[in-house]
């Protein structure tokens, strides 16, 4: 809100913010509310990121649904627009979350999956080039310009880091990864 709110709106530009509820106004340095309100009067989109951000494949339908239902009405309440879409924390699916989509009233679910794609789904999978604060301008311009062997080693990393988390789970793939990362939870 205090860096990338002004920049966007100096040069015309609105964005879509994935939100899960429960962190809003949780620290005194995270958005709340009003900001998100006053980011959706200049045209900003809040959408969905569940409630708690967790890994969906690892949870009970009835857990799935709550995460889902209860993030997108809160949103809805607070913003006073519907709410369309859900990111999925992790990229984190099975089947049964998208079916739980579609009982919401979502119209898509994006997946942080490089080249996932199913129209043919209700509601359908969309996936998205994840940008990370580790990329430096070089590697972001490459992206920009569609440059084919690094969205092909995008692709084959992606197929690793899914056989792994399949294997042993996201929750314990996002500990190893905190921990050699040195990243705290």
């Amino acid at each position: 809100f205090n860096y990338a709110y002004p920049i966007l709106r100096k040069y015309g530009y609105s964005a879509t913010l994935f939100i899960s509820t429960k962190y809003i106004s949780l620290l005194e340095q995270w958005m709340n509310w009003d900001q998100l309100r006053e980011l959706d009067s200049h045209g900003f989109s809040i959408q969905s990121h569940t409630v708690t951000h967790p890994a969906l494949e690892e949870l009970e339908d009835k857990d799935i649904f709550y995460e889902l239902s209860e993030s997108k009405k809160m949103i809805e309440s607070e913003i006073g627009k519907e709410v369309k879409y859900l990111s999925l924390p992790f990229g984190s699916y099975k089947r049964n979350v998208i079916s739980i989509a579609r009982e919401v009233g979502y119209a898509g679910v994006l997946t942080s999956a490089p080249f996932g794609r199913n129209w043919a789904l209700k509601p359908p999978l969309i996936g998205r080039i994840p940008i990370k604060a580790s990329y430096d301008i070089h590697r972001f311009q490459n992206l920009i310009e569609n440059q084919r062997a690094l969205f092909y080693r995008m692709k084959i990393g992606y197929f690793i880091k899914r056989t792994i988390k399949k294997g042993i789970g996201v929750s314990n793939y996002r500990r190893i990864y905190r921990f050699a990362k040195n990243v705290e939870a």
